[in-house]
């Protein structure tokens, strides 16, 4: 009889199978594939590595104005897969080896779950468990065109298209694009949307999509994909009653829920999701379910933070997900990040005062030649209360943990403005924004 056992060992059953061991559970996990979900397979850290050699590429375009002569032989795109998969061959095994340290006991199988206290492995073998933590993730919906393709096939992708379509404006199809762009591929952004990445600041995605239009991206907006169809090895996309031809095509639509192995179980079910209250128990008293198949925030820290929180609810704690605390990353050159409420979100709400530096008056970012960009923090006005935090430019989503720290400690704007950031530091620019809000920041013009 187990205390928990966890369906998934992506990035939220893991953790919530860690987390449930370190408060002196016995506990078991399931994961029929391999450990790390789409985070470490398919998702964050295989894209991390390619969106690495995007800055790199723009970073050595920098080096002559620095008196530094480099002859850039091109990508080896070969090469580049190979070490992607060393890198998640080793993280994978890295997640094993915690769980086996912390007595995990694995089982490399698939399972149903047919109530709050037992897990039929395909095997025939039923465990008998206290609580049940779901965490089988999510999956890309495919096509059968030739031509078509989903991120995970783009991951191993050889041969760069001369021409590439992505569909879709979420942050999966941006950091596609600009890793096809850096191969020399001719890229097209079709969204289904007004604008790009319809969930952050419009003032920042603005000024992405300024700069990834300089690159040469073209991006469609408000544009509907009626079919797709193959001739002559090229894909055909009809748009409007046009017919455009491309090389390949990039499906990035959103993901949705794996619900394999739920069939028996009457849980609620959202918009295709796992329905979870804040402690993120299902519909069904004992059954948790965490990570990309709630639907809730489809980002791995998300991820992490909800296994935590089933794992402590299920082991007999009282703990919530604080959503409005998690950060928003997207890995594009100048990088994004953000946490809480855009601009237009919480003038709905609130009576704000808006807080701008610019990367460009950072001394630090000046020496890493790294001036594109902003950081924006927006602060009610009664209360001085960090309502979010949004940034473009270099590091953002290392800084981005910074103001994630603040929000979360409920720290009013004007002390944490007080506070001593090292220099020179690209962090900086955070300090000056908050500053900004009370218009003191010593760096910024008098207004």
């Amino acid at each position: 009889m187990y205390d928990v056992i966890v369906v998934g060992g992506g990035p939220a059953g893991y953790v919530a199978a860690i987390k449930a061991a370190m408060l002196g559970g016995n506990v078991a996990i399931v994961e029929a594939d391999k450990f790390g979900g789409t985070c470490l397979n398919r998702g964050c850290i295989p894209t991390k590595i390619y969106t690495e050699n995007v800055e790199m590429l723009e970073a050595i375009k920098e080096f002559s104005k620095r008196g530094i002569s480099v002859n850039i032989e091109g990508q080896d795109i070969k090469k580049a897969i190979k070490y992607k998969n060393r890198v998640t061959k080793k993280l994978v095994a890295g997640v094993e080896g915690l769980l086996k340290s912390y007595g995990v006991k694995i089982f490399k199988v698939k399972a149903t779950v047919k109530n709050a206290n037992e897990i039929v492995l395909d095997n025939g073998e039923v465990l008998s468990t206290a609580s049940v933590i779901i965490a089988t993730g999510s999956k890309v919906s495919k096509t059968d065109i030739k031509g078509v393709i989903t991120s995970t096939e783009a991951l191993d992708l050889e041969e760069v298209p001369e021409t590439i379509a992505i569909v879709g404006s979420d942050f999966i199809a941006i950091e596609f694009a600009e890793i096809f762009n850096s191969r020399g591929s001719k890229v097209t952004v079709i969204s289904p949307d007004d604008e790009i990445l319809a969930d952050i600041d419009r003032e920042v995605a603005t000024a992405l999509k300024r700069s990834l239009t300089k690159k040469g991206i073209e991006i469609l907006t408000n544009e509907e994909v009626d079919t797709f169809a193959e001739a002559d090895g090229k894909v055909i996309v009809k748009i409007d009653d046009k017919d455009i031809k491309f090389d390949k095509v990039l499906l990035a639509l959103g993901r949705e829920a794996n619900l394999n192995g739920l069939e028996n179980l009457d849980a609620k079910i959202e918009n295709g999701f796992v329905y979870v209250n804040d402690k993120m128990e299902t519909s069904i008293k004992g059954i948790y379910a965490v990570g990309d198949v709630t639907g809730m925030d489809m980002t791995a820290h998300a991820a992490f933070a909800m296994g935590e929180v089933a794992a402590q609810n299920a082991m007999g704690r009282k703990i919530k997900f604080r959503y409005e605390a998690s950060p928003k990353c997207l890995y594009t050159v100048p990088q994004v990040a953000s946490v809480g409420l855009t601009e237009e979100q919480a003038r709905k709400s609130y009576n704000i005062k808006v807080g701008k530096f610019s990367f460009a008056a950072n001394g630090k970012a000046l020496t890493e030649s790294a001036t594109d960009g902003f950081v924006k923090v927006i602060s009610d006005e009664k209360y001085g209360e960090i309502l979010g935090v949004h940034i473009i430019g270099k590091k953002a989503t290392e800084i981005v943990n910074e103001a994630a720290i603040l929000k979360s400690l409920e720290v009013p704007v004007d002390e944490a403005a007080d506070i001593i950031f090292a220099h020179p530091t690209i962090s900086e620019v955070l300090k000056e924004a908050l500053a900004d809000v009370d218009n003191n920041s010593i760096h910024t013009p008098k207004k």
